[in-house]
Protein backbone atom coordinates (compact mmCIF):
# COMPACT_ATOMS: atom_id res chain seq x y z
CA UNK A 1 0.00 0.00 0.00
CA UNK A 2 0.84 3.70 -0.27
CA UNK A 3 0.48 6.32 2.47
CA UNK A 4 -2.62 8.48 1.95
CA UNK A 5 -1.56 12.15 2.25
CA UNK A 6 -5.10 13.50 2.69
CA UNK A 7 -6.68 11.15 5.21
CA UNK A 8 -3.45 9.72 6.58
CA UNK A 9 -2.45 6.11 7.02
CA UNK A 10 -2.76 3.04 4.82
CA UNK A 11 -5.98 1.39 3.63
CA UNK A 12 -6.78 -2.16 2.57
CA UNK A 13 -9.83 -3.98 1.25
CA UNK A 14 -10.92 -7.51 2.10
CA UNK A 15 -13.59 -8.57 -0.43
CA UNK A 16 -15.05 -11.68 1.19
CA UNK A 17 -15.84 -12.33 4.84
CA UNK A 18 -18.13 -15.04 6.29
CA UNK A 19 -19.40 -15.20 9.86
CA UNK A 20 -21.19 -18.51 10.39
CA UNK A 21 -22.83 -18.19 6.96
CA UNK A 22 -23.98 -21.52 5.44
CA UNK A 23 -21.34 -23.32 7.47
CA UNK A 24 -18.49 -21.00 6.43
CA UNK A 25 -16.33 -18.69 8.56
CA UNK A 26 -13.41 -16.34 7.94
CA UNK A 27 -10.32 -15.43 9.93
CA UNK A 28 -8.17 -12.44 8.92
CA UNK A 29 -4.44 -12.33 9.72
CA UNK A 30 -3.04 -8.79 9.71
CA UNK A 31 0.70 -8.24 10.12
CA UNK A 32 2.42 -4.91 10.75
CA UNK A 33 5.07 -4.56 8.07
CA UNK A 34 6.28 -1.16 9.28
CA UNK A 35 9.07 -0.10 11.61
CA UNK A 36 6.80 1.50 14.23
CA UNK A 37 3.73 0.53 16.24
CA UNK A 38 0.54 0.94 14.26
CA UNK A 39 -3.06 1.73 15.06
CA UNK A 40 -5.58 -0.60 13.42
CA UNK A 41 -9.26 -0.21 12.52
CA UNK A 42 -11.45 -2.90 10.94
CA UNK A 43 -14.70 -1.80 9.30
CA UNK A 44 -17.26 -4.40 8.19
CA UNK A 45 -19.87 -3.81 5.50
CA UNK A 46 -22.71 -6.30 5.03
CA UNK A 47 -23.52 -7.39 1.52
CA UNK A 48 -26.30 -5.38 -0.21
CA UNK A 49 -26.11 -2.79 2.60
CA UNK A 50 -25.29 0.71 1.36
CA UNK A 51 -25.64 2.26 4.82
CA UNK A 52 -22.74 2.99 7.13
CA UNK A 53 -20.11 0.36 7.81
CA UNK A 54 -19.64 -1.10 11.29
CA UNK A 55 -16.31 -0.65 13.06
CA UNK A 56 -15.48 -3.77 15.01
CA UNK A 57 -11.98 -3.42 16.37
CA UNK A 58 -9.52 -0.66 17.18
CA UNK A 59 -6.15 -1.85 18.36
CA UNK A 60 -2.41 -1.49 18.08
CA UNK A 61 0.21 -3.71 16.49
CA UNK A 62 3.93 -3.79 17.25
CA UNK A 63 6.37 -3.99 14.32
CA UNK A 64 6.17 -7.49 12.86
CA UNK A 65 3.26 -8.50 15.09
CA UNK A 66 0.33 -10.43 13.57
CA UNK A 67 -3.26 -9.87 14.69
CA UNK A 68 -5.72 -12.73 14.20
CA UNK A 69 -9.35 -11.62 13.90
CA UNK A 70 -12.34 -13.95 13.70
CA UNK A 71 -15.24 -12.14 12.03
CA UNK A 72 -17.81 -14.17 13.98
CA UNK A 73 -16.64 -12.37 17.15
CA UNK A 74 -18.10 -9.17 15.74
CA UNK A 75 -20.80 -9.50 13.10
CA UNK A 76 -22.17 -13.05 13.21
CA UNK A 77 -24.10 -15.15 12.86
CA UNK A 78 -25.34 -15.69 9.28
CA UNK A 79 -23.33 -12.73 7.96
CA UNK A 80 -21.58 -12.23 4.65
CA UNK A 81 -19.87 -9.12 3.34
CA UNK A 82 -16.57 -7.30 3.01
CA UNK A 83 -14.18 -5.36 5.21
CA UNK A 84 -12.09 -2.21 5.03
CA UNK A 85 -8.94 -1.86 7.13
CA UNK A 86 -7.11 1.32 8.12
CA UNK A 87 -3.65 1.42 9.69
CA UNK A 88 -0.86 3.92 10.31
CA UNK A 89 1.81 1.53 8.98
CA UNK A 90 1.89 -0.76 5.91
CA UNK A 91 0.19 -4.09 6.53
CA UNK A 92 0.19 -7.61 5.09
CA UNK A 93 -3.25 -9.24 5.10
CA UNK A 94 -4.29 -12.84 4.48
CA UNK A 95 -7.83 -14.18 4.94
CA UNK A 96 -8.64 -17.85 5.55
CA UNK A 97 -12.15 -19.08 4.73
CA UNK A 98 -13.01 -22.49 6.14
CA UNK A 99 -15.92 -24.84 6.71
CA UNK A 100 -17.85 -27.58 4.92
CA UNK A 101 -14.64 -29.52 4.20
CA UNK A 102 -12.97 -26.63 2.38
CA UNK A 103 -10.12 -24.21 3.13
CA UNK A 104 -9.42 -21.15 0.95
CA UNK A 105 -7.01 -18.24 1.38
CA UNK A 106 -6.57 -14.90 -0.37
CA UNK A 107 -4.70 -11.64 0.25
CA UNK A 108 -6.05 -8.17 1.00
CA UNK A 109 -6.01 -5.45 -1.66
CA UNK A 110 -4.39 -2.02 -1.05
CA UNK A 111 -6.80 0.90 -1.15
CA UNK A 112 -6.38 3.11 -4.25
CA UNK A 113 -6.69 6.89 -4.04
CA UNK A 114 -6.40 9.89 -6.35
CA UNK A 115 -6.70 13.58 -5.39
CA UNK A 116 -6.63 16.80 -7.36
CA UNK A 117 -4.53 19.27 -5.31
CA UNK A 118 -2.66 22.52 -5.88
CA UNK A 119 1.11 22.56 -6.01
CA UNK A 120 3.37 25.26 -4.55
CA UNK A 121 2.68 27.49 -7.55
CA UNK A 122 -1.09 27.10 -7.31
CA UNK A 123 -1.36 24.79 -10.31
CA UNK A 124 -3.61 21.69 -10.20
CA UNK A 125 -1.81 18.36 -9.95
CA UNK A 126 -2.99 14.83 -9.24
CA UNK A 127 -1.68 12.89 -6.26
CA UNK A 128 -2.51 9.21 -6.40
CA UNK A 129 -1.48 5.66 -5.63
CA UNK A 130 -0.50 3.02 -8.15
CA UNK A 131 -3.50 1.32 -9.74
CA UNK A 132 -5.04 -1.49 -7.71
CA UNK A 133 -7.95 -3.74 -8.58
CA UNK A 134 -9.20 -4.01 -12.16
CA UNK A 135 -11.74 -2.57 -14.56
CA UNK A 136 -12.07 -6.12 -15.94
CA UNK A 137 -11.56 -9.24 -13.81
CA UNK A 138 -11.36 -12.84 -15.00
CA UNK A 139 -12.30 -16.15 -13.44
CA UNK A 140 -10.57 -18.82 -15.54
CA UNK A 141 -12.27 -21.88 -14.01
CA UNK A 142 -15.73 -22.05 -12.46
CA UNK A 143 -18.06 -24.94 -11.65
CA UNK A 144 -21.82 -25.31 -11.33
CA UNK A 145 -22.95 -28.60 -9.77
CA UNK A 146 -20.01 -30.41 -11.34
CA UNK A 147 -18.98 -33.60 -9.51
CA UNK A 148 -19.77 -32.02 -6.17
CA UNK A 149 -18.07 -28.68 -6.95
CA UNK A 150 -19.74 -25.25 -7.04
CA UNK A 151 -18.39 -21.72 -7.42
CA UNK A 152 -19.39 -18.42 -5.84
CA UNK A 153 -17.78 -15.25 -7.19
CA UNK A 154 -17.47 -12.28 -4.83
CA UNK A 155 -16.93 -8.85 -6.44
CA UNK A 156 -16.01 -5.79 -4.36
CA UNK A 157 -16.32 -2.14 -5.38
CA UNK A 158 -13.11 -0.31 -4.39
CA UNK A 159 -14.63 3.16 -4.84
CA UNK A 160 -15.46 4.76 -1.45
CA UNK A 161 -17.99 7.22 -2.95
CA UNK A 162 -19.77 5.88 -6.04
CA UNK A 163 -21.75 2.75 -6.80
CA UNK A 164 -20.25 0.36 -9.32
CA UNK A 165 -22.25 -0.94 -12.28
CA UNK A 166 -20.94 -4.43 -12.95
CA UNK A 167 -21.66 -6.79 -15.84
CA UNK A 168 -20.73 -10.45 -15.49
CA UNK A 169 -20.28 -12.68 -18.54
CA UNK A 170 -20.52 -16.46 -18.06
CA UNK A 171 -18.60 -18.31 -20.76
CA UNK A 172 -18.52 -21.97 -21.77
CA UNK A 173 -15.34 -23.93 -22.46
CA UNK A 174 -15.14 -22.60 -26.03
CA UNK A 175 -15.46 -18.98 -24.86
CA UNK A 176 -19.04 -18.47 -26.05
CA UNK A 177 -21.30 -16.36 -23.81
CA UNK A 178 -23.97 -18.44 -22.05
CA UNK A 179 -25.60 -15.63 -20.10
CA UNK A 180 -24.87 -12.24 -18.53
CA UNK A 181 -25.90 -10.45 -15.34
CA UNK A 182 -25.85 -6.71 -14.57
CA UNK A 183 -25.85 -5.53 -10.96
CA UNK A 184 -25.03 -2.56 -8.73
CA UNK A 185 -22.48 -2.73 -5.92
CA UNK A 186 -22.45 -0.24 -3.05
CA UNK A 187 -19.38 1.95 -2.38
CA UNK A 188 -16.87 -0.30 -0.58
CA UNK A 189 -19.53 -2.99 -0.80
CA UNK A 190 -19.67 -6.43 -2.39
CA UNK A 191 -21.94 -8.73 -4.37
CA UNK A 192 -21.94 -12.52 -4.81
CA UNK A 193 -22.73 -14.49 -7.93
CA UNK A 194 -23.40 -18.11 -6.92
CA UNK A 195 -23.52 -20.27 -10.02
CA UNK A 196 -26.08 -22.93 -9.01
CA UNK A 197 -28.80 -20.27 -8.56
CA UNK A 198 -28.23 -18.52 -11.91
CA UNK A 199 -31.21 -19.53 -14.01
CA UNK A 200 -29.65 -19.86 -17.46
CA UNK A 201 -26.67 -21.97 -16.41
CA UNK A 202 -27.15 -25.73 -16.74
CA UNK A 203 -26.14 -28.20 -14.06
CA UNK A 204 -22.97 -30.26 -14.40
CA UNK A 205 -21.30 -27.23 -16.00
CA UNK A 206 -17.70 -26.03 -16.31
CA UNK A 207 -16.63 -22.71 -17.79
CA UNK A 208 -15.13 -19.30 -17.07
CA UNK A 209 -16.31 -15.75 -16.46
CA UNK A 210 -15.43 -12.12 -17.08
CA UNK A 211 -16.50 -9.26 -14.80
CA UNK A 212 -16.56 -5.72 -16.22
CA UNK A 213 -16.92 -2.49 -14.27
CA UNK A 214 -18.76 -0.03 -16.53
CA UNK A 215 -19.16 3.73 -16.86
CA UNK A 216 -22.63 4.93 -15.89
CA UNK A 217 -24.67 8.09 -15.53
CA UNK A 218 -28.17 9.29 -14.68
CA UNK A 219 -30.09 12.03 -16.56
CA UNK A 220 -28.78 15.47 -15.66
CA UNK A 221 -25.71 14.08 -13.90
CA UNK A 222 -22.08 13.82 -14.94
CA UNK A 223 -20.68 10.51 -16.15
CA UNK A 224 -19.21 8.26 -13.43
CA UNK A 225 -16.06 6.50 -14.72
CA UNK A 226 -15.96 2.78 -14.10
CA UNK A 227 -14.77 2.17 -10.51
CA UNK A 228 -12.03 -0.37 -9.84
CA UNK A 229 -13.19 -3.79 -8.66
CA UNK A 230 -11.57 -6.89 -7.22
CA UNK A 231 -12.88 -10.44 -7.20
CA UNK A 232 -12.47 -13.61 -5.12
Amino acid sequence: GVYDPEFGGFGYYVPLIYADKAGLNAVAYIQNGGLECSSLEIWFKAQDDCLRARICDVGTLAPGETFQFDASDCVGPDWQGSAWIRASEPMGIVVDIFGRDIMMSYVGEPQPFSYAVLDDEGLPVTVGSPATGEKVAYGPLIYSEYQGWDTGVQVMNLDPVHNAKVKVYFLDRSGDIITTLVDWICPRGSQTYFLPVIADLPGDWVGSLRVESQDWWTPGEVRIPAPDIVGV
